[in-house]
């Protein structure tokens, strides 16, 4: 006869340690995953926001170098209406990306000559003689802009048209740099003075999340409209000058800051505007008119 061999209720106690490794190991790899969680729910898209708003302040640089670029161009022709200069001007449409934790880049889109942004005036000088400028009807300027696509920050467009850099964001838009269309007042005369700057090329559309260099070649300054020293023959009275563009709202903001700057009475100017265009009237009372109108003409490529 075989006896049974019954192990003792001690060694049963043993197998609790077992239990406990398997639990604790259940709780700790609960807490790993509650807290990346936790990071990629709460703290990861607050740090792609931040990133990203880094490399939307890099690309308001790069449009800001644009636009001085342009300017420089615009002003070497004002001393040589012909030369051709060449300058390079790099843009970096993507960034916001996260090392190790989100390496992806935010991209961006930069579309050349789509939007639309036209100049005219209509002068009226001895109170009975009207004219057009151009005579054609309007300068078209072109606009060059680049389209954010974030994924957590605000997306925003700058846009550079006319001389100016616009941002707009939603429906609102304004302008942190300025054209030059400027507005003085001083020694009994009222001076409007226009550098319309066009830019030419043919229209194109860019996406990227790279560095993409932009080419920018001086072409010609022409003088649409200038009196001075003549103006006893040239008696300036009034003159409209319309700026049509998608972002009035900014236009008209910038000529309300001129008039107030230099002391317009109402009386002095009008300002109107509508969805697609921003009117500025002149009609000074006790000051006399002058008004010079020029425009620059800068080609504008991808490379």
């Amino acid at each position: 006869m075989k006896l049974k061999f019954i192990k003792p209720f001690s060694s049963f106690l043993k197998s609790d340690s077992g239990v406990s490794v398997a639990v604790a190991a259940a709780l700790l790899l609960g807490i790993v995953v509650l807290f990346i969680t936790n990071i990629q729910v709460y703290h990861v898209p607050q740090w792609k926001e931040d990133a990203e708003y880094s490399h939307m302040s890099e690309v308001y640089e790069d449009m800001s170098r644009l636009k001085c670029n342009i300017d420089l161009l615009s002003l070497g022709m004002v001393v040589s209406p012909n030369s051709e200069v060449i300058l390079n001007s790099p843009l970096r449409m993507g960034g916001g990306n996260l090392p190790v934790v989100n390496r992806m880049k935010s991209g961006g889109t930069l579309v050349f000559n789509k939007d639309k942004c036209n100049l005219s005036a209509f002068i009226t000088y001895n109170n009975s003689t009207s004219k057009n400028i151009p005579l054609t009807g309007s300068l078209e300027c072109g606009a060059l802009s680049y389209r954010a696509d974030n994924s957590q920050y605000l997306d925003q467009i700058y846009c550079y048209e006319n001389g100016a850099l616009i941002v707009s964001q939603g429906n609102q838009s304004f302008m942190k740099l300025s054209p030059g269309i400027t507005l003085e007042k001083g020694g009994g005369f009222l001076n409007l003075s226009v550098n319309a700057v066009c830019l030419a090329g043919s229209n194109w559309v860019l996406s990227s999340n790279s560095v993409e260099d932009l080419r920018l070649v001086s072409l010609s300054r022409e003088h649409q409209y200038d009196v001075t020293g003549l103006e006893s023959f040239y008696n300036t009275t009034s003159v409209s000058l319309t700026i049509f563009t998608d972002y009035p709202e900014a236009w008209k903001t910038y000529f309300e800051t001129q008039a107030k700057n230099e002391n317009l009475w109402s009386s002095d100017y009008n300002l109107s505007s509508n969805s697609s265009a921003v009117v500025l009237r002149l009609t000074p009372v006790s000051d006399d008119l002058n008004v010079k109108v020029y425009n620059s003409l800068i080609s504008v490529e991808a490379l």
